[in-house]
């Protein structure tokens, strides 16, 4: 017992027995770190205000997206920032302030071209700028020169759109003040024109244009879709290396070029197969024929795809929305094919790309043929005309642009993002997506096509493993699976839920009126990666047939190809209760959950495997009711 005593201590020392949170201010006064309640600054909702923080609310899993959000009108074309600048679509004017009418004139003044070949670049001549293969990667320096103006369209001053509003407004302010009409100022030779001038010449205009401004360059590194892994290294080294302005620089990759990157080449982009030293424009190595797909609504921004040997037969790749080029090489023929449901402005865009072909070419015949009245010779080259889904005696209206969204739920709820074509317009895109952007996306994907009269819902792939230890165990079970399913039903409750918010009208249409209107949601189906019905691959400019996709897909029993409707295949969802030799076959029953198969067994059937009650396996330990699911083989 007892306190020791140390005589080293004075006798007026104190002990004493302190608790916690009644501490005297003599102990908290020994500690320089005490925290002191009484300073410290609260704040209502923080953790110092000692209020119980609720959790922030947990996103609903099981909700589909939002199909109101989804049936909003797409944003609209932005253009790229260069140097702070907006360039547009890289040519004319464009408007950066509604007060002033200001805008930016993009004139490009020179374009130099280099292609990449191992370590090394090549400087390209000029005549095959427009020139490009998909296994190669090409930089570009691009010089050009903004001007600021006061007028959106029309070289000449005081004649835009713009100003005649402008003048207009000026005019009724003059007259609600009483003020006379202000006395116009005779032109001098030699004056510059203002903004407000009026004026018959323009010539001087453009002298102010081109003296105006400030030079300036950017770099854009293309590479193709076939090209090597280093080549792509190589090639954004080596325009870091060229850059010797400092300029910005921008990576642009083969399907999602700007508009601005397009328009350098005025209307004379070609896109072909491979290397340029294994093929050329003339070149017979994939067949006795060519056939590009024509791309682009404006016509400095129009470029011509080849279609790769994939892609035979190539009469289904025709789409009556779309233009195509087949150049015949031994006859020295080209033919310009217009579907019948093709805009205005593909065929004006088409006529610009096939001239410059022809230029390109020299000493080849060019003929324009409208769907339904192609030669025999057309035919004989490229395949049967019932290869293709043709729309020539369709009576109803195809006005409308295909919108494409991606379905995830990897941010933790179940979201659409809208993929938008990189040179959309303001008019209507027929053909705006690549099959790329379906199966270039992480697998395995989601993605809903609005087709105005149908809808989609398109499903990946598993990716295959190549361990096959792996692959036994992750085929049907796992936490990704269960996920899979999951998404797979959000999926189809949302496009019926789209269906159905989008309250749009089926017009039908004969060549002289219309003739009824219906307000009828659209029907929904499905479709997955491999297996696509042809219906859905006419809403994409062409569509290569993937063999290993579709064998991994055929393994679960699809049927090549097919659509099924939406509501069809969410009735499997419905199902809640299996045998227990459907729970035990490979693959499972579709939604089927693999981590809760006990769940799906009756009452009777349960107790007979499990021999006990559902209550009693759940209150067993998780380890325990996973040693049990194995013994019966539902693990």
């Amino acid at each position: 017992g007892g306190v020791k005593e140390f005589t080293s201590r004075p006798q007026w020392a104190l002990f004493a027995r302190i608790n916690e949170g009644g501490e005297s201010i003599l102990f908290r006064e020994k500690f320089s770190d005490w925290p002191e309640q009484g300073r410290i600054i609260k704040m209502k909702g923080h953790v110092s205000s000692g209020e119980t923080m609720k959790p922030p609310p947990i996103p609903e899993l099981n909700q589909p997206a939002d199909v109101q959000k989804m049936i909003k009108v797409q944003s609209p074309f932005q253009g790229l920032r260069l140097d702070g600048d907006n360039v547009h679509r890289g040519r004319g004017n464009y408007m950066v302030s509604k007060s002033s009418f200001a805008c930016n004139r993009v004139h490009t003044t020179a374009i130099t071209k280099w292609v990449v070949k191992e370590n090394d670049n090549v400087l390209v001549p000029e005549e095959d700028h427009g020139l490009l293969y998909t296994g190669e990667g090409y930089i570009f320096r691009w010089a050009y020169r903004i001007t600021v103006v006061k007028e959106l369209e029309g070289l000449t001053p005081g004649l835009g759109p713009f100003a005649r509003d402008r003048q207009y407004r000026q005019a009724k302010e003059r007259e609600k003040c009483g003020l006379p009409e202000p006395e116009k100022k005779k032109k001098r030779k030699g004056d510059i024109f203002d903004s407000d001038s009026e004026g018959d010449s323009d010539s001087e205009f453009k002298k102010l244009l081109e003296s105006g401004g400030r030079d300036r360059c950017a770099y854009f590194f293309w590479q193709g879709d076939e090209c090597t892994i280093n080549e792509k290294g190589a090639t954004a080294l080596m325009t870091v290396e060229l850059d010797k302005e400092k300029g910005p620089q921008v990576r642009v990759v083969q399907g999602k070029e700007p508009p601005c990157f397009v328009n350098l080449f005025s209307g004379g982009m070609m896109l072909l197969q491979g290397r340029s030293e294994s093929n050329s424009p003339t070149s017979l190595v994939y067949g006795p024929c060519k056939l590009y797909c024509i791309r682009g609504q404006v016509k400095t921004e129009a470029l011509l795809l080849e279609l790769s040997s994939q892609c035979r037969p190539y009469s289904s790749q025709l789409r009556s929305r779309g233009c195509y080029l087949l150049h015949c090489i031994p006859s020295k023929k080209i033919y310009l094919w217009k579907g019948s449901l093709a805009t205005p402005a593909q065929c004006k865009a088409a006529q610009v790309a096939s001239k410059n072909l022809k230029n390109r070419l020299k000493g080849v015949d060019l003929e324009t043929v409208n769907e339904g009245r192609e030669p025999s010779e057309f035919w004989k080259m490229i395949g049967d005309r019932n290869d293709y889904v043709s729309l020539l005696n369709e009576t109803r209206l195809h006005v409308y642009t295909p919108r494409l969204f991606e379905l995830s739920s990897t941010t933790g709820e179940f979201t659409a993002a809208e993929v938008l074509y990189p040179a959309r317009t303001n008019d209507m895109e027929s053909l705006p997506h690549y099959q790329l952007d379906l199966y270039g996306a992480t697998q395995p994907a989601i993605f809903l096509l609005d087709a105005f009269y149908e809808i989609y819902v398109w499903l990946g792939w598993w990716p295959k493993q190549e361990n096959k230890l792996l692959r036994e165990a992750n085929s049907t079970t796992g936490s990704a699976h269960s996920r899979w399913l999951r998404d797979k039903r959000l999926a189809l409750e949302t496009g019926l839920l789209y269906a159905k918010a989008v309250n749009r009208e089926n017009s039908s249409s004969s060549s002289s009126e219309m003739t009824t209107t219906t307000t009828t949601p659209p029907p929904v189906y499905m479709v997955t990666a491999g297996t696509e019905h042809r219906h859905f691959t006419n809403q994409f400019p062409f569509w290569i047939v993937s063999e290993k996709i579709q064998e991994l897909n055929c393994k679960e029993g699809k049927v090549v190809p097919t659509r099924v409707k939406a509501e069809e295949e969410l009735l499997k969802y419905s199902r809640t209760k299996f045998t227990l030799q459907e729970l035990k076959a490979k693959p499972l029953p579709e939604g089927v959950d693999p981590s809760k198969l006990e769940t799906y067994l009756s009452v009777e059937e349960f107790q007979a495997v499990f021999r006990m009650t559902q209550n009693q396996f759940n209150h067993m330990p998780p380890w325990k009711q996973a040693s049990v699911k194995k013994y019966v083989g539902l693990f």
